[in-house]
């Protein structure tokens, strides 16, 4: 066994050192050696090469808006209520942030106020309610989708 892997290691060198050419002979050679050479070889291979027209894909409409729903921007806002008062009809109001809102109205932020008993109910835009009573103060925040 070890007779046959001395015979080929043998073998292989003897083709190595035999070999009619060597590392020193090879040299790299160039298919140009001007630069008006490269400029003619450039002009010839892209000569009958005619511009791609380039296609534009409209994006589907439901892909955007499904998109604008995953935009949304942090809001923050801070709800003073200053109190609660029932007219002589039994009408209920709320004076938040200086204004004063009538049970199932909405605020300039798109929140929509309850009035139950003494509590102000605040849902907001995403959906979550914040209760307070008067003096209180409400540092809410929540997310808005971002208009275009």
């Amino acid at each position: 066994m070890l007779r046959v892997k001395f015979s080929v290691l043998s073998l292989v060198l003897g083709l190595i050192a035999t070999s009619p050419v060597t590392a020193q002979e090879t040299s790299l050679s160039t298919l140009f050696t001007t630069e008006a050479e490269r400029r003619v070889i450039n002009a010839n291979r892209y000569k009958d090469q005619a511009p791609k027209a380039v296609a534009v894909v409209e994006p589907v409409q439901e892909e955007l808006e499904s998109v604008r729903e995953l935009i949304k921007e942090e809001v923050r806002v801070d709800y003073v209520i200053s109190g609660v008062f029932v007219d002589r009809e039994g009408s209920k109001a709320a004076w938040v942030n200086g204004k004063a809102y009538f049970s199932g109205d909405t605020m300039e932020d798109g929140s929509k106020i309850t009035i139950s008993g003494t509590t102000v109910i605040i849902t907001t835009i995403d959906g979550n309610r914040h209760r307070g009573e008067g003096g209180d103060v409400l540092a809410v925040t929540y997310l808005k989708p971002v208009d275009e």
